[in-house]
């Protein structure tokens, strides 16, 4: 198990704090900032921000503490072990089982939780697990491109837009969906909006989760109305859109098609193979939006029209803020 390695590794250690650092993960987070935060704890674990898996068990903390691990089950929005651990040699060695072999998580940190108060670095950055499949080959486009935060960011007629539906082109139906034209009104400013977008992108797609649909509220015939409604709406005001792609599977299905997955990414990439992930934006409402942008290495801007997520969860981290996709006029 890794208990026994990392115990094994401690004893060349010099001083009292060492990080622990999974081989098989990537996670962009401020290494100074952890530290600073944690530095006096016995032990400290950063936490990844993320939205609608079941892979993964989740990690509660409260009052500047975690307090509970979690079994895996499907979350609609949670924080995860990101792999990443600030410790120190004398914690270990006191609480370590006298053998070689053992479990960290199952061994240490599940036995030491209710004995002592276990620190957390939370963060919303990028995160990828390269032991999972999808991710494995997910890492192998993102590693392959300049993703340096640092480089200057310019535009240019290549670049493409992702834009959600509901909540960003048109108004949600909180605890509904928009199921027929009837439902259907765009925000104020939008079709303007889509019109200026339209001049300075070089493609413009829509990429919505549509699980009223699997949930059998409407009717596929319905839901291709209404997009099909937005699209002519959009051309009599001078803009377009080049694609539309949506998922009709529920948040609990193990789907691979909803968003953050990036499937509705990669359709759209076969229809339009010059689309490059990493010179585009994705505009979006919600946490799930902002993950499906920042797994593909996209530049995001969040539309917070989902209060309950807002104001729960403000510490989600992304390129820009927009009160509306009218703030582009």
């Amino acid at each position: 198990g890794t208990g026994g390695g990392i115990k094994y590794a401690s004893d060349f250690v010099k001083g009292q704090n060492f990080w622990v650092i999974n081989g098989d993960t990537f996670f962009e987070i401020d290494l100074s900032e952890f530290y600073n935060k944690n530095k006096d704890r016995q032990i400290s674990i950063a936490l990844a921000e993320m939205a609608e898996f079941d892979r993964y068990g989740v990690v509660e903390f409260d009052n500047e503490k975690i307090t509970a691990f979690k079994e895996k089950q499907y979350q609609k929005h949670g924080f995860i072990n990101a792999g990443i651990y600030l410790l120190r040699k004398d914690f270990l060695h006191k609480f370590s089982p006298d053998t070689d072999v053992f479990s960290f998580e199952v061994d240490i940190l599940e036995q030491v939780i209710d004995r002592i108060n276990i620190g957390y670095y939370q963060s919303s950055s990028l995160f990828i697990d390269i032991g999972i499949p999808d991710d494995y080959y997910k890492s192998q486009y993102i590693f392959s491109k300049n993703l340096n935060k640092e480089k200057l960011f310019s535009l240019d007629s290549t670049w493409t837009i992702f834009l959600d539906r509901d909540g960003v082109i048109n108004h949600r139906r909180p605890g509904s969906y928009v199921k027929n034209i009837e439902d259907f009104r765009f925000t104020s400013g939008a079709k303007e909006a889509m019109k200026k977008l339209s001049k300075h992108f070089k493609r413009i797609i829509v990429v919505t989760n549509q699980q009223g649909l699997g949930k059998g509220l409407m009717s596929l015939d319905e839901l291709k109305k209404v997009n099909k409604f937005m699209l002519e709406e959009v051309e009599k005001s001078g803009g377009r859109i080049d694609g539309i792609y949506f998922c009709s599977q529920l948040a609990t299905d193990k789907s691979n098609c909803r968003k953050p997955d990036p499937a509705l990414a990669y359709q759209a990439k076969r229809d339009f193979p010059e689309i490059e992930f990493q010179k585009s934006i994705i505009f979006g409402d919600s946490i799930s939006d902002i993950q499906f942008g920042k797994n593909l290495g996209m530049r995001t801007v969040l539309i917070p029209t989902k209060e309950e997520e807002q104001s729960k969860y403000p510490s989600i981290e992304v390129d820009w803020r927009i009160p509306a996709l009218s703030s582009v006029l």
